[in-house]
């Protein structure tokens, strides 16, 4: 494992190469898209040490003036906890005015306090934009779950077997009171500054919770099954890896590397960011 830092004119950032390797993927103790565990192999990548954030975003929008999905569709969903216990679980999810990556909940405009919290209410597409800008591309389903996994071996969690070891979280997650009350210090769409929380072994940041993240692989039931090579269409869904600060052990328990959850292409939400990769053979 290499960490170099990379000075660009467009942006500063620091990435992990990985070596290539064979790792166990997937799970068979947790939701049913998660299995089968199987054998996996990645071959070699650079991979960065943080998600994207907003102080990322502003430099690529004032580099391209690039508008975004939300912005130019108005499409941001937005969850805001219900105000009754009444369909607390499957209501939440609110499509908002207003809502993009400048105003995350439809609200409250990012200021410099929020630059080093992960972009949110981007799309696919506009993560793929950001990527090609930035000379990289998003991850492989596997790629993102090697590096997320790294030492992780048998425990649970990637920091071991207890999802809030001596009683504090360890990733931005709701870790109770969901969906109703929240832990404090959030922005108030929900998000940590990236690097609140202790890395993985990979000296990786933010892995677990605080956004999903993207990856450039299609959706299969199966975790064993790779959707890459087929048609793809406006409907088609894409993985997104990590969990979110909406992640919670009454609903949503996928903070885990093995966990994973389908998203249309087009969605942008306050809850979903991305990080990037390198080719090694491209960007040693």
């Amino acid at each position: 494992m290499v960490v170099a830092a990379q000075t660009m004119a467009k942006r500063e950032c620091v990435r992990v190469r990985l070596s290539s390797g064979t790792f166990w993927a997937g799970s068979d103790r947790h939701y049913p898209e998660e299995s089968p565990r199987h054998l996996r192999s990645v071959s070699e990548f650079g991979i960065e040490t943080r998600p994207v954030t907003n102080a990322d975003f502003t430099v690529f929008v004032e580099a391209t003036n690039y508008v975004s999905d939300a912005e130019r569709l108005s499409s941001g969903a937005v969850f805001t906890p219900p105000a009754h216990e009444i369909n607390a679980v499957s209501d939440g999810w609110v499509v908002t005015p207003g809502a993009c990556w400048r105003k995350p909940d439809g609200q409250s405009l990012i200021t410099q306090a929020h630059d080093e919290h992960p972009v949110v209410q981007v799309s696919l597409s506009d993560a793929r934009a950001f990527a090609e800008w930035a000379g990289a591309r998003l991850p492989t389903e596997p790629e993102w779950e090697y590096a997320a996994s790294v030492g992780q071996g048998r425990q649970e969690y990637i920091w071991g077997d207890e999802l809030t070891p001596n009683g504090e979280r360890a990733a931005n997650i709701w870790a109770r009171g969901y969906p109703y009350s929240r832990e404090t210090g959030l922005a108030p769409w929900g998000t940590t500054p990236v690097g609140s929380f202790a890395p993985n072994p990979a000296g990786l940041y933010d892995m677990i919770g605080n956004v999903w993240e993207w990856t450039a692989d299609p959706f299969a039931d199966s975790h064993r099954t790779h959707a890459c090579c087929g048609l793809q269409s406006k409907e088609t869904r894409f993985v997104i890896k990590g969990g979110s600060h909406l992640c919670s052990p009454s609903y949503c328990q996928r903070y885990r590397p093995a966990a994973r959850h389908p998203v249309s292409a087009d969605m942008s939400t306050n809850h979903i960011g991305f990080r990037l990769v390198w080719d090694v053979a491209e960007k040693s």
